[in-house]
This record gives structure tokens, sequence and C-alpha cells, in this order.
């Protein structure tokens, strides 16, 4: 897939979707710098998910992005931490690629560690008392 690839939708009256796993901050009239990963993003909206702060249906939102202004956007839907928003403005295609571009750079200048709940454990005891199948 390449950086630009959108994601066929068969429903009608929506959007093509650029699916994306990015992190990314977003400020709520009830907090600031709310930490959260862009799942899909169109011309008209995005989806996310934040696990540190339930979102609210009908919140104005600001999507924070590296070298640019904040988006501003309306929650539309929550299910769970899982939440879809709706852009105030229609976004170019142009605005589309500039904003997976950033969060491309992005990726590229932090440090990315994986989390601890996803990492590889080997035990460190002996393997003698474990019997193959």
């Amino acid at each position: 897939m390449s950086m630009i690839d959108p994601v066929e939708d068969k429903r009608s009256g929506r959007s093509q979707r650029m699916r994306r796993l990015v992190r990314l901050t977003m400020d709520c009239p009830r907090r600031k710098d709310l930490a959260i990963t862009l799942r899909n993003i169109s011309p008209r909206g995005f989806g996310a998910s934040c696990l540190e702060f339930a979102m609210m249906v009908g919140e104005t939102v600001h999507l924070q992005i590296k070298g640019q202004a904040a988006l501003e956007g309306e929650i539309r839907w929550v299910d769970g931490h899982k939440f879809g928003a709706s852009f105030k403005a229609v976004l170019t295609e142009h605005e589309l690629v500039e904003i997976v571009a950033s969060s491309v750079d992005a990726r590229a200048e932090t440090n990315w560690e994986v989390s601890s709940r996803h990492r590889v454990v080997t035990p460190a005891y002996g393997t003698g008392s474990l019997r193959r199948l």
C-alpha cells in the first residue's frame, strides 16, 4: 500500500478513507494534548482511538498535526475508546497527502518503543521441565 492508497468503501455517500495508524495529539474543551491513534482519514473526517480519555458526541476537537495549523472537527460517534469526527472544512487531496507525509516524518524523528504489553518475554528459568507433545 502506498502512502495515499484509499480504502474502497462500497457504501454510497461516504468519502474514501485512507487507513493509517498514526500517533497524534488532539485538544478538546475538557482536556488538552490528548494522545490519540489516528486509524483512518478522509477529506470529510477521521476515525481514531483514545485510551486515556472518553470522548463525547458533539464535542469540538482540534487535531494537532506537526508543521500545520490544527484541524477543527466535531465528534460524530463514540464506541468505547474509538470515535469518529467530521472536519469543519472539507480537506483537499493535497492536504490529506501533507497530513500523511507529516505523520511519516514525525515517526522517523521519534524513538518508538514497543509497549510492554506487546513485548515478547523469554522465560528466565530452564526449559528442562517442559515436555514436547
